[in-house]
């Protein structure tokens, strides 16, 4: 469960980045990254409660964009403390050890759709390209990236493969910038 809300801070965070205007601020107080996994059949949802965006987006030159995240492990949030504190040891995140979880674009290109961040996800010291769609909406001087994926939290030694957990992290994020 602990698994599946890392993976969706590092996505939320991700989103964050990709910001419509050349130089814009992120608004921590409200952006989001959250995650469900399943766990025992039953949906665990989770959320990471601080992180950093460094973002600059334009929609016109998107060869000059670039999206950075960090998201604090330590704020992981499944609405039960013994299991946030369980995700917090080696064998999960290793907060000690891997404090944060971070992502940096390559790319970022315009789809059928919206837009896509490409870029390198590290979490425990492990590093994966990652692709993240996003839709971008514009209202009242703020812009909010809003997008979700899926992970494999194997891919990064979140966990062990267990028939109880799955191994798929749906992660939500929605950035917003102003």
């Amino acid at each position: 469960m602990k698994k599946q809300s890392y993976f969706i801070l590092i996505i939320s965070l991700f989103f964050c980045l990709q910001n419509i205007h050349a130089q814009s601020n992120f608004v921590a107080s409200e952006s989001s990254v959250t995650f469900k996994i399943k766990n025992m059949g039953v949906m665990v949802n989770g959320k990471l409660g601080s992180f950093e965006v460094q973002a600059k987006f334009d929609k016109s030159d998107l060869s000059n964009s670039s999206l950075k995240a960090s998201l604090k492990v330590e704020t992981i949030d499944t609405g039960i403390k013994a299991r946030d504190k369980h995700l917090k040891n080696e064998d999960y995140f290793e907060v000690d050890k891997y404090p944060n979880i971070k992502f940096s674009s390559s790319s970022i290109t315009k789809t059928d759709k919206g837009y896509q961040a490409e870029g390198k996800l590290t979490i425990k010291n492990k590093t994966k390209t990652v692709k993240i769609p996003f839709a971008v909406k514009e209202n009242s001087g703020k812009s909010t990236l809003s997008g979700s994926f899926t992970i494999n939290r194997l891919d990064y030694d979140v966990g062990e493969s267990s028939w109880i957990m799955s191994n798929n992290v749906a992660i939500k994020i929605n950035c917003v910038l102003k």
